[in-house]
């Protein structure tokens, strides 16, 4: 799940021909690949890396759907200084984006110093790494000097729906709040805003309502991840198989909504979100043999509806561990991709922390890449994981087949394919 990481983290990059990157994925839904060599690879391609800093552990909002609950931290948070050292290091390491979140990251003042201090040291540094940020929205005005002028590559602000969905789920009052600070960050921001929204019982009947109210803002693109149930937060809001099963079949209907301007739906689906990449694989959506990729490597579907909307699957049936995205937690641990869901388990599955390797993120990461946990990570892929994904790869196939020509041009004719 990406979108937990680091949001909609700027949407997809320019379009590129990764025709190793396809052969990858390919050869992991054909079980043409070992778990060896999954490893393998993943372990040392030159990924596009993503660091996701968790700054805070405070929010002024209670959503039903939040994963981010720690009872206690494990030591004492990071303070500015060590944020900066922190940062220093994460640029020197030269990766494609770090990203500032939290419960709240403009929740008191360690989240606002953050993001000046690593735009500053990123004009310092010259540095080409991205820099994003994600929030609830509602407190973006008590800092508006500073947003306009921090450069930031991209700005999240979660949006569970339209204003009703959104306040049952986020709280009374909440929709219009994040709304009105939209408004004049759309204009800052233009298409760098990006909404991300949790597709979950609450809202996953609604989604047209939400793209109308949404883009109503001035955002152009709206990050879609699913909610994965977890024992602390409201689990019935996971949706079934079939409810599942309905959401992406209803995403055809989507293109009887009046757009004002061009629209985007991104999807994350990857191991995290394990449940909505079968059932993406069974709808109509899934087309291996039309994969794209973008210049960081990521390999997507992509469709243009008639009425300009673009819908657009972002596809990983791999687990990335530490290598292509990892979080640092606001007392400095470092976690893997795959351990940042279930917060229970920080202590136990942290890879190392910043401080006992004097804030350089080079060594921790190469300590870090070789701890059991990560080992594990793969091992549990392999055994449970992987074996999921090949058997939807070959209902897929075998129902491909079997499917008319006819019938593939009615359904293709709702979403032609982008080449």
């Amino acid at each position: 799940m990406g979108a937990i990481m680091s949001g909609v983290r700027g949407g997809l990059g320019n379009r590129v021909t990764n025709l190793a990157q396809i052969r990858f994925v390919q050869k992991i839904l054909n079980g043409d690949i070992t778990a060896v060599e999954i490893e393998q690879n993943v372990r040392q391609q030159d990924h596009a890396r993503t660091l996701t800093f968790v700054i805070n552990n405070s929010c002024n909002l209670s959503c039903r759907h939040c994963y981010l609950q720690v009872e206690s931290l494990t030591t004492t948070i990071l303070r500015s200084e060590e944020w900066t050292r922190v940062f220093t290091s994460a640029l020197q390491q030269n990766p494609d984006l770090i990203c500032l979140s939290g419960k709240e990251i403009f929740l008191g003042q360690t989240g606002v110093d953050a993001l000046n201090s690593l735009s500053q040291l990123k004009k310092k540094f010259s540095a080409g790494t991205r820099i994003g940020a994600i929030t609830n929205g509602t407190l973006l005005h008590k800092h508006r000097s500073m947003v306009e002028q921090v450069d930031l590559d991209y700005l999240d602000i979660s949006f569970d729906g339209g204003s009703e969905a959104h306040d049952a789920l986020r709280g009374a009052g909440s929709f219009a709040a994040a709304a009105k600070n939209a408004a004049w960050t759309s204009q800052i921001f233009g298409n760098r805003l990006f909404a991300g929204l949790t597709v979950q019982r609450a809202n996953f009947r609604a989604m047209a309502n939400a793209i109308t109210e949404i883009t109503g803002l001035g955002i152009q693109t709206i990050g879609c991840g699913f909610y994965q149930r977890v024992p602390y937060s409201d689990e019935t809001l996971a949706l079934t198989d079939s409810e599942l099963d309905e959401f992406f079949e209803s995403l055809a209907t989507l293109a009887d909504v009046n757009l004002k301007q061009p629209t985007t739906l991104l999807f994350d689906l990857n191991v995290a979100t394990f449940e909505a990449s079968i059932a993406f694989m069974r709808s109509r959506w899934f087309a291996p043999e039309q994969f794209l990729t973008d210049e960081r490597g990521e390999i997507f579907n992509e469709y243009l509806l008639p009425n300009g909307l673009r819908l657009q699957f972002s596809f990983a049936p791999y687990p990335t561990t530490i290598f292509k995205t990892a979080r640092i937690t606001p007392e400095g641990n470092y976690l893997a991709a795959e351990d940042t869901l279930d917060t229970r388990f920080y202590r136990v599955r942290t890879l190392g922390n910043v401080r006992d390797f004097d804030y350089d993120l080079g060594r921790l990461h190469e300590h870090a890449s070789q701890q059991p946990r990560v080992k594990r990570i793969f091992s549990d892929y392999s055994e449970y994981v992987l074996p999921r994904f090949q058997e939807a790869f070959a209902i897929h196939t075998m129902l491909s087949k079997k499917t008319s020509t006819a019938d593939t041009r009615t359904t293709r004719s709702l979403a032609p394919a982008l080449v």
